[in-house]
């Protein structure tokens, strides 16, 4: 008889070991792959999603002798860590799928964020190489300074080296000086007292919720590293300004202080998180966020308020909605030419021409949009349509000034236009 089992071997995959020799083809034709070096000893990995799958293999294999199949499925704890179940079906029938297990408490985040994002954005100070678990607080150093992470689970106050919770997440249980993980990983956790703690005073305190204002922000950031400043965003007389002097953004919000610039890593966060608590530096009253000195950059922000343009002074004008143009640009970008990216916008009246060519590949775009003014204007593809995806209304206006001077959209961003060669 064979012996062959599946195991549960974290959140998304299977582990497939034992006498697996007559169906390795069949195995590795689904996906399978086989590794030497599986936890629990070799055998072949493979997507969750396809159990049933590897399962009718199993059972359909090419041997004269009976198959053995026994099914393991992992159990997060609920309070101590459990023996795993096991289930052993002796008739060679296709058994129905076992029940999904419980799944283990998880961080506050949005979809797109969670624990092991915040670890790649503020690496893990190698001076203090571990981090705290308390109440529903995780702590740690990162480069920047101190970060506090706010979860759903409640844990006693313990130290567990940051880099275990780095790799697999927050633990499911912590006891008997052991935290163990969702994916089966353990990390020894030690008892703490009051000779580590963290302040959280004028520190990071991440929560739930998405920022989506300042997600805009991200695409208009410089990248000189001549111009550092220019790598973060202005927050000064209840605006905030990020510019990378092809595309300029201002953003309206309440906040405390005048004339700070935000750091990259500190945009980033705030994509994904709000943040509470109060020091003197960009508090947000409406939206209750507040960053310490050390999300700064040093220096002298550009005088953007001086290149925005008076838009009574505009040559011309474009109105259009904006969900009609972007997928015309998004396919404009595709046979531009690979260096300018330019894409030329004509309209006199009624009817936007968009077209874009590159005579090296001897590719063409050519639509029309609804859109109503007078203009002809050649813009990077690209910038353009970051710049339109920053703009929460449909309907957007163009105000053009000239080649050599940056148009106005929406009277909130500017973008350079690009040269269109006679």
């Amino acid at each position: 008889m064979l012996q062959i089992k599946i195991e549960s071997y974290s959140e998304k995959a299977i582990k497939i070991h034992g006498d697996t020799k007559p169906i390795k083809d069949a195995l590795r034709d689904a996906g399978a792959k086989f590794n030497p070096y599986l936890k629990g000893g070799p055998g072949w990995i493979a997507s969750a999603k396809k159990r049933e799958t590897f399962e009718a293999i199993i059972y359909s294999a090419p041997t004269s002798a009976p198959v053995n199949l026994a099914t393991v499925t992992m159990e997060a704890p609920k309070v101590a860590q459990e023996a795993p179940k096991v289930v052993v079906h002796d008739a060679p029938v296709i058994p129905s799928t076992p029940p999904t297990p419980p799944a283990p408490p998880r961080s506050k985040r949005s979809a797109k964020f969670g624990i092991k994002d915040l670890f790649r954005i503020l690496p893990i100070s190698k001076n203090v190489p571990y981090a705290i678990l308390e109440g529903n607080v995780l702590s740690y150093f990162s480069k920047i300074g101190p970060v506090h992470y706010e979860l759903d689970a409640t844990f006693d106050k313990v130290s567990i080296d940051a880099s275990f919770i780095k790799d697999n997440g927050i633990p499911v249980s912590i006891q008997d000086g052991t935290a163990t993980f969702a994916n089966g990983m353990k990390a020894g956790a030690t008892p703490t007292d009051s000779d580590f703690n963290i302040n959280k005073e004028g520190a990071l305190l991440i929560t739930s919720g998405a920022l989506n204002a300042f997600d805009t922000l991200k695409t208009f950031l410089g990248k000189d590293e001549m111009r550092p400043v220019m790598s973060g965003a202005y927050f000064a007389k209840g605006k905030i300004c990020a510019t990378d002097a092809h595309r300029l953004r201002v953003l309206e919000a309440q906040f405390e202080s005048e004339g700070v610039i935000l750091s990259k890593a500190a945009l980033e966060l705030l994509k994904h998180s709000q943040i509470k608590g109060h020091t003197k530096y960009a508090t947000f009253e409406d939206i209750g966020v507040t960053l310490g000195e050390q999300w700064l950059i040093d220096g002298t922000f550009p005088n953007y308020e001086a290149v925005i343009p008076n838009p009574d002074n505009a040559e011309s004008t474009l109105t259009f909605s904006k969900k009609a143009l972007l997928p015309l640009l998004a396919n404009a970008l595709k046979a531009a030419h690979k260096d300018t990216k330019l894409v030329v916008l004509t309209c006199e009246g009624e009817g936007l021409n968009i077209s874009a060519s590159d005579l090296d590949r001897g590719t063409n775009f050519a639509a029309t949009a609804p859109a109503s003014g007078s203009i002809k204007v050649g813009y990077n593809a690209a910038f353009l349509i970051d710049v339109l995806k920053s703009i929460e209304a449909d309907q957007v206006t163009i105000h053009y000034f000239g080649e050599s001077r940056p148009s106005l959209l929406n009277l909130t961003s500017l973008l350079m236009p690009v040269m269109i060669e006679a």
